[in-house]
């Protein structure tokens, strides 16, 4: 949740419209007919003046006219009722958007939602010092490995060990392919047999090839005497062997036409052969595919020892360290480019509920003086509704008196002459007394999202100068050799 939200939703809360309680039309119009015909008045005041009652002295109203005003008078107690209500829910809904109230909350919520921003963004740091913690040091093991080796050019290990994998393979399996053409020549098993001996001799090619270059073509670079002596004997040695072996491969092919095929034993005559003309005549052999056959062999050893030296670097342990410093330096930038989107997402995010606030700001002081148009329009329908009723109760006592009148022998009361006065107070129209007030109110609070807004893109430039600062981290440290190379 945006640290803003608690402003949005202060700002945005308890906006809902509520409708008049009752229709707009329970004002609009009074039945009088209806009254006329329920109370019988046309019929009551002929039956009424035909006995001359009331008495021509009689004072007030009687009682069929004391039922006129009473139902009238029910019909205006509901309406004050319902117009009661009514503006209640109105003042509720004015006091709910009215902005002056709300002002200082504002305010404070400001105040704490940039506090609390720049509480999660410190908060955000706190993983990475422990990661540059582990840079700095990888990046110190790094630069002694260096300094005490005289190493001044970057590490050079095998940049796609998956492509490099895929070669040897493949020259596995050519050598296999061109030795197993060698040998089915010659071979007792056909092109089946050979395929398994030139697997065989392939594959010792290749291991002690890259073996070569790993071990002790590597290990020889180290300053140490006894490294130096030891790894040349080893490569030395390996060397010799290599040859040795493709030699003795190639005698072991010639041996094949030189016994029966039908011979017992004839895989180990042919093997007992072989070593006896590597012992007596050495590099001899019997033809061209022979010495072709030693020739791929030691081409394939050679790439083999290749790849071997360079599968990690040349110098031991170099590779190895600069893999390392590249990984933590790796995961130490995606870590702060991590941070910069969380501070982006959270800056944007915090930008638009500001914005948000603002539009709340304003439809509140316009929901405001809407509500007091619709209250104003209310009082003006209730005092209209008054005047319908006088209207209404004037004209059922004047059609009352007529009927009376006219059915009287002994003449009417003078109250019959007299206008009916209701006495009802009509309501004051109520206007907006507090547009200047909420106006003020209004630019308060929008003139605190705006500070609050500069200062939290202020806070936001400061956090990324920060960051800043984090990613540098050699010159924080220090140095910058490794880092700038990297």
């Amino acid at each position: 949740m945006s640290v803003f939200q608690r402003v949005r939703e202060l700002l945005g809360r308890d906006r809902t419209y509520t409708a008049d309680i009752k229709p707009l039309m329970d004002f609009a119009s009074v039945d009088a007919a209806k009254i006329r015909a329920d109370l019988q008045v046309d019929t009551k005041g002929k039956e009424r003046g035909q006995r001359n009652d009331p008495p021509s002295d009689f004072v007030g109203l009687d009682q069929i006219e004391l039922e006129v005003v009473g139902s009238v008078e029910t019909l205006r107690n509901e309406a004050y009722e319902n117009f009661s209500k009514q503006m209640s829910v109105y003042d509720g809904r004015l006091a709910r958007v009215d902005l002056r109230t709300i002002v200082p909350d504002v305010k404070t919520m400001l105040h704490d939602a940039e506090a609390d921003f720049g509480a999660e963004v410190r908060k955000d740091t706190n993983p990475v010092f422990a990661k540059r913690a582990e840079l700095v040091a990888t990046e110190r093991s790094y630069e002694s490995f260096r300094l005490s080796n005289g190493l001044e050019r970057l590490a050079h290990p095998e940049r796609n060990p998956v492509l490099a994998a895929g070669i040897l393979l493949v020259i596995f399996i050519l050598e296999t392919f061109a030795n197993s053409g060698f040998f089915s020549a010659t071979h007792p098993g056909g092109l089946l047999g050979a395929i398994f001996e030139a697997a065989g001799i392939s594959l010792i090619n290749l291991c002690v090839g890259f073996i070569l270059g790993i071990v002790p073509l590597r290990y020889i670079r180290l300053p140490s005497l006894f490294w130096q002596v030891s790894m040349a004997i080893v490569a030395a040695a390996l060397v010799a062997l290599l040859v040795v072996f493709n030699f003795a491969a190639a005698h072991y092919r010639d041996a094949f036409s030189q016994i029966s095929p039908d011979a017992e034993d004839f895989m180990l005559q042919s093997s007992q052969a072989a070593l006896k003309a590597l012992v007596a005549q050495r590099y001899e052999l019997l033809g061209f595919q022979s010495y072709l056959m030693v020739l791929v062999g030691l081409v394939v050893v050679s790439y083999a020892t290749y790849k071997g030296l360079s599968w990690l670097d040349p110098f031991p342990g170099y590779g190895a360290l600069y893999k390392r410093y590249q990984a933590r330096l790796q995961e130490y930038i995606t870590l702060i480019d991590a941070l910069v989107r969380n501070l982006q997402d959270r800056k944007d995010q915090a930008i638009s509920e500001l914005r948000d606030s603002i539009t709340d700001i304003r439809r509140r002081d316009e929901e405001y003086g809407t509500i007091v148009s619709e209250r104003a329009r209310l009082t003006h329908r209730y005092n209209g509704y008054l005047d319908a009723l006088q209207r209404a109760a004037e004209g059922l006592l004047s059609a009352y008196r007529e009927a009376n009148r006219a059915a009287r022998t002994d003449p009417p009361p003078k109250t019959f002459a007299s206008v009916w006065q209701s006495g009802w107070t009509k309501e004051i129209v109520a206007g907006d007394d507090g547009k200047d007030e909420r106006r003020q109110a209004s630019n308060e609070l929008l003139a605190a999202i705006a500070q609050s807004q500069g200062r939290l893109l202020e806070a936001f430039n400061e956090a990324l100068g920060e960051y800043d600062k984090l990613r540098d981290f050699s010159k924080a440290e220090g140095g910058r050799g490794a880092a700038s190379e990297a």
